[in-house]
């Protein structure tokens, strides 16, 4: 009974307490839901402020796209009243224009009858005095014979016509004004040409011209005139101010002309001065021309054409470029800028195109080296023994047009090529001689010259495209050919660095094999001279602004390529998944250059730099992955070859060595002095070359030899480099011609402690005949032997001894000299080099790689999946 008693109040006690605490908590919440009723309601009245705010603001948004779209309707009334007034004003100046060309007409018959006049039999019997005199004084028979003020009115007109020559446009002018289109420059052909004339003077020459008159001539520059005194007076300025090294002779065929010509070019020193009996023509000038040139080269030239720096020079530089060259063309210009002629296209019915006109002469398509159908005669150049023997220009053509085409069709069936070549610039004033009016003059027989020349050539012209058909531009030289695309760093310098002197020689070989070539720097620089040394060899260059990113060129054109070469692993690493995805049908080339793993772990050997192994490890990943990826991969020595063959005994590893140029030796041993380290110094090999060989060997070696020099040459030296300076350690810095040095020293020295790859230094010295001492990794690779073609020392008093040794002793001299030639055109020439190009782009060869297709196209669903 007590426990009862004691658990019931233990329970009461409980159940008070509880009652206590749950009025407290009721008291609690009622207190939190007071405040949080107190937020709320803020929050609400905050809320119905807000909208209040934005409703009036919306309110006013409202009101402004209403006063917007009332404004907008205003101004769409006043432009629609504007076009109405505008065309009015469009057929006014229509209706101007057709009376305009109705007296234009009718002053051209009154210039025909007043010529009928002076030539009447009937007039000069009824004033035979006036017959008389003129007889006695041709010069002034129009106006002994004509008609007073009548001729004075005709002999106004026409000198008005001829600073008016857009009266030959006005036919143009009409049908642009009757189809809506206000005439622009880019628009209308006839028109600008027409207006070139007028709108463009020819300069006036500031200083008296003059030419050099030399008892033998390589060029005969001939320029064919009639009348346009002031175009060829600014003609003959132009080849005053812009010429060159080039012995040549300047022939002026004067076709009758009437004007100030006869006696202020014949009067000019150094231009010989022809003049033609009768009035004959453009083609029987040119010819007459031809007959009366010393020069090995003929070049033609329109005297309406102003030519700019260098275009000689580079014109005549393709013939001992391009094996086979027959004819070369310039690239034409207008006066204002634009695109002319970038060579001309012949289509299946025998009309011509002009290519690329009046589009912007600096695009890449514009501006490498290629066949064309025909060059413009406005600027051309032709061997003349090869113009003598085809005939030179057709006199059937007569007086002018299609004979330059003619001309390309019979040299191209000769055997030889017809080229355009963009470094070669003239400024054209197109119809301001020959006229621009395809029904009168000289310009009527461009139509009936045309169907002559369809006849003559018809067998030819069924292999041409229809016109407008343009897929044969992108279409490789030669049908065995192929589209090879090449991405590198930078446009190759050869002067700079053997990496791009090989890059620069594979490129001209592939071009020479028949391969149509396009070069892609990963940076995009235009960078010249480096770039146009390319494109005058007929490589195309893509750079910035025309392409603004390399991926945009592989979407835009990947599919066109069946071969592409990336070069060094980091930048073909960046696109090799963009060609993968953009160019499946393309074989992959990886051109590792040199294996970067290899030169980095050397130098982390040389150096002991723990950052360097782990970046050479990097390296070699990358590099075997991009192994994997390729469909070929090329290395430059056969030591990397087998490296790289054991890991990957299925994959196709080529070996593309160095590419030097061999002009061999031309000075004795007994006139030679001093020796030279040469290597760019954006190298680090280099760089550690240099100093070890300063440090630990040259004093060696200037104890025995106190007078000899040595010349450090190569690009960018580092300050510690250029230090080394002093009276017999001479630091040149690049120099883009090196033969005066390998043509007056000893010896090179290689004394490379780490790289990779063949060294290009010990190519390039023994290419001139220059021995070479190396260390054993600088002849790694190189199948060079000690003693016989090269000397090898490694160690600081070795490689002194051998140096030493080298430059006293004549017979070791000379052996190593004739070996290292004779193993450098067996292994490093462009022969050499050219051979196995030729094997390894050939259909035989890329077709063993096995099909990529299928590969690339599962690649290609699984990124564009991604």
């Amino acid at each position: 009974a007590q426990i009862e008693h004691l658990y019931g109040e233990l329970l009461a006690q409980t159940e008070a307490r509880h009652r206590v605490e749950i009025e407290e908590l009721k008291a609690q919440i009622e207190e939190i839901s007071a405040h949080y009723t107190g937020e709320v309601k803020q929050l609400r009245d905050r809320i119905e402020q807000i909208s209040a705010h934005y409703t009036g603001e919306v309110k006013q948004l409202q009101d402004r796209i209403l006063q917007i779209n009332e404004l907008l309707r205003a101004r769409s009334i006043s432009l629609a009243e504007n076009e109405s007034r505008a065309q009015d004003l469009q057929n006014r100046l229509r209706k101007q224009l057709q009376a305009t060309k109705r007296l234009s007409r009718i002053l051209d018959d009154a210039s025909n009858a007043a010529a009928q006049l002076r030539s009447s039999l009937r007039w000069q019997i009824a004033n035979p005095v006036a017959a008389l005199k003129a007889k006695i004084s041709p010069e002034k028979s129009k106006h002994l014979l004509g008609y007073g003020h009548l001729e004075k009115a005709i002999s106004s007109y026409e000198n008005w016509r001829v600073t008016h020559s857009e009266i030959t446009a006005i036919d143009d002018e009409i049908q642009s004004l009757l189809s809506g289109i206000a005439s622009a420059p880019t628009q209308h052909s006839a028109t600008t040409a027409a207006e070139t004339a007028s709108t463009f003077a020819p300069p006036v020459p500031i200083r008296p011209i003059e030419f050099p008159v030399h008892k033998q001539v390589d060029v005969s520059i001939l320029i064919p005139v009639f009348n346009q005194f002031h175009f060829t007076q600014a003609c003959l300025v132009s080849i005053q101010e812009h010429q060159g090294a080039e012995r040549f002779e300047v022939i002026v065929v004067d076709d009758c002309s009437t004007d100030a010509t006869p006696e202020a070019i014949s009067q000019l020193p150094g231009v010989i001065y022809l003049r033609n009996e009768t009035n004959s023509g453009f083609i029987a000038s040119c010819n007459r021309g031809a007959e009366k040139a010393r020069g090995k080269y003929l070049v033609f030239l329109n005297n309406d054409t102003l030519v700019k720096a260098g275009w000689l020079k580079a014109l005549l530089d393709t013939f001992a470029e391009q094996p086979g060259t027959g004819i070369v063309g310039a690239k034409l210009l207008y006066p204002d800028g634009r695109l002319q002629e970038a060579g001309g296209i012949i289509w299946q019915d025998a009309s011509g195109w002009n290519y690329g006109k009046f589009d912007d002469p600096e695009k890449p398509e514009y501006n490498y080296l290629r066949e064309v159908d025909y060059c413009s005669a406005a600027a051309l150049v032709i061997p003349k023994a090869l113009f003598e023997s085809v005939g030179g220009f057709d006199a059937s053509y007569a007086p002018a047009y299609y004979e330059d085409t003619d001309l390309a069709f019979k040299v191209r069936q000769a055997g030889y090529k017809v080229l355009y070549q963009p470094l070669s610039e003239v400024i054209h004033y197109e119809g301001a001689t020959g006229g621009t009016d395809l029904s009168s003059g000289t310009k009527k027989h461009q139509d009936i010259n045309r169907s002559r020349f369809a006849q003559k050539w018809a067998t030819e012209l069924e292999a041409k495209p229809v016109n407008g058909e343009l897929t044969f531009l992108r279409q490789p030289q030669t049908p065995s050919g192929k589209n090879i695309l090449v991405i590198d760093h930078h446009v190759p310098m050869p002067d700079r660095d053997s990496g791009s002197l090989r890059m620069f020689q594979i490129l001209k070989l592939l071009h020479r094999l028949g391969h149509r070539v396009t070069f892609v720097p990963d940076n995009l620089a235009k960078i010249d001279p480096y770039r146009s040394e390319l494109q005058k060899r007929g490589i195309e260059v893509v750079h910035y602004p025309y392409v603004a990113r390399v991926c945009d060129y592989l979407i835009s054109r990947g599919s066109e390529f069946d071969v592409v070469i990336l070069s060094r692993c980091k930048f073909a690493h960046k696109h090799m998944a963009d060609v993968r995805l953009y160019a499946p049908q393309a074989r992959i080339i990886f051109d590792t250059v040199d294996l970067h793993f290899v030169r980095e772990a050397g130098e982390a050997r040389v150096t002991g730099d723990p950052e360097m192994r782990q970046k050479a490890r990097d390296t070699e990943r990358l590099e075997s992955e991009l192994i994997d990826q390729s469909d070929e991969t090329w290395t430059v020595s056969t030591s990397e070859q087998r490296l790289l063959q054991r890991k990957w005994p299925e994959k196709s590893i080529q070996v593309i060595s160095n590419i030097v140029d061999v002009p061999g030796s031309s000075t004795p041993f007994t006139l030679r002095r001093d020796w030279l380290f040469i290597g760019s110094f954006q190298h680090t090999p280099n760089i550690d070359a240099v100093l070890f060989f300063v440090q630990s060997i040259y004093p060696l070696v200037r104890a025995h030899l106190p007078d000899a020099k040595f010349y450090i040459i190569g690009d960018k030296a580092p300050p510690e480099v250029v230090a080394l300076a002093s009276d017999n350690i001479v630091v040149t810095g690049l120099q883009r011609d090196a033969a005066p040095f390998f043509d007056s020293v000893k010896l090179s020295v290689a004394p490379l402690r780490f790289g990779a790859g063949v060294k290009g230094k010990i190519n390039q010295s023994m290419a001139f005949g220059v021995p070479v001492v190396a260390t054993s990794v600088a002849v790694d690779g190189t199948e060079l032997r000690d003693r016989e073609e090269i000397l090898v020392a490694d160690e600081p008093e070795e490689f002194a001894q051998a140096l030493i040794e080298l430059y006293e002793s004549e017979d070791l001299w000379n052996r190593l000299s004739d070996n290292g030639l004779t193993k450098t055109r067996a292994l490093y020439s462009t022969d050499a080099a050219r051979k196995k190009l030729e094997f390894l782009l050939s259909d035989q060869h890329l077709t063993s790689l096995g099909s990529s297709l299928t590969k690339a196209a599962s690649q290609r669903a699984a990124m564009l999946a991604n």
